[in-house]
């Protein structure tokens, strides 16, 4: 199996325009430090869980994983009328607008989740090679003073190629 580092992507917070950090631009790490974050769909091991349950310890983060999970546009739906719940989710990734959630940066180091291109070594498609090149030329390696990763991504998505 072949692999190469694709992309990270950053973080945000969402809160309901309630919460006392909903009239931030940004959000340092440090500030979310004994704050809760609702998160029902990370009770399962995953990848994804995983990324999670290792950042929330390291910045006080309290996981609260009760409740149903009925998708992303329940889970925005819940956030909007809480005061102090947070969540959170990739910065591209399409979030179903609700006129009482917003979405904010979160740096000082801004947490982001890796994705990599992965293909078996037996595809000998003729553009395989160019698809190859075009992601390892875009990537943007991991950058230790201003981002996180779990310590077991660090090194893989460190490098350029």
């Amino acid at each position: 199996m072949g692999r190469t580092p694709a992309y990270l992507e950053p973080a945000n917070l969402l809160v309901g325009r309630r919460h006392p950090l909903a009239r931030r631009r940004r959000i340092a790490m440090a500030e979310l430090d004994g704050m809760t974050a609702w998160m029902p769909y990370n009770a399962r091991a995953s990848e994804w869980a995983e990324f999670w349950q290792e950042l929330c310890p390291e910045f006080g983060i309290v996981v609260d994983t009760e409740g149903p999970n009925f998708g992303l546009e329940h889970h925005i739906e819940v956030l909007g009328t809480s005061k102090d719940r947070l969540g959170f989710v990739g910065a591209k990734m399409h979030v179903p607008w609700h006129p009482d959630v917003v979405q904010i940066p979160l740096v000082d180091p801004t947490p982001v989740y890796p994705f990599s291109l992965l293909w078996r070594h037996e595809n000998r498609h003729p553009t395989l090679p160019l698809l190859i090149e075009h992601v390892r030329s875009g990537y943007r390696p991991f950058d230790p003073e201003r981002q996180w990763l779990p310590a077991s991504d660090r090194e893989a998505m460190s490098a350029g190629r």
